[in-house]
């Protein structure tokens, strides 16, 4: 029979273990490069894309602010907040049951969830970060072009599974209305 001793040395042991493992990831990556990782999360997550979640990353602690408007959806940033080289997520995200209608209102004022104006440029910039953050695209020559909300892309990338990403998350990025594929596969 292990003693009292033995298990609290056990669990104290793999605590350790654990905090290191997290110490070592976040060495891996910078606080920048987690941030984006985070961002990245959310803003291809159906249940929280359309709000607005601010993300700030020190010392391999994420902590999440913003507002949505259920505690699922609350729920669910802290969770994809959780990524290999985040040690804590302190989410600080409030529920606001007026936060959909908010956010419709800047829509229909053509304004971004988080109230500065939508342009053709700015599409152009998320799609464009979105392309960076995605792997499956690294490798992949992509060109885009905005106008009047609708994104063209073009280029070549590396299989048909890039070239689905690419519409994917062109079409996911907040203010497009369509998008045109003009993709080859190499």
């Amino acid at each position: 029979m292990a003693s009292p001793f033995n298990a609290l040395a056990l669990m104290l042991a793999l605590a350790s273990a654990t905090a290191a493992h997290a110490s070592d990831q976040a060495a891996i990556y910078s606080d920048q490069q987690l941030k984006d990782r985070i961002v990245f999360r959310l803003e291809t997550d159906v249940a929280v894309k359309k709000y607005d979640v601010d993300v700030d990353v020190a010392g391999g602690v994420a902590r999440l602010n913003g507002d949505v408007a259920t505690v699922a959806q609350k729920t669910e940033a802290g969770r994809l907040a959780q990524i290999p080289g985040i040690s804590q997520v302190k989410n600080d995200i409030k529920i606001d049951k007026d936060a959909d209608a908010r956010l419709a209102l800047r829509a229909k004022q053509g304004l971004t969830k988080s109230g500065e104006k939508l342009t053709d440029a700015r599409i152009s910039a998320k799609v464009r970060w979105l392309f960076d953050q995605e792997e499956l695209l690294k490798t992949g020559d992509i060109q885009l072009e905005t106008s009047d909300r609708v994104v063209t892309v073009a280029g070549v990338v590396s299989s048909p599974s890039a070239k689905q990403r690419a519409v994917q998350l062109a079409k996911a990025a907040e203010g497009v209305v369509q998008v045109v594929d003009q993709l080859m596969i190499r």
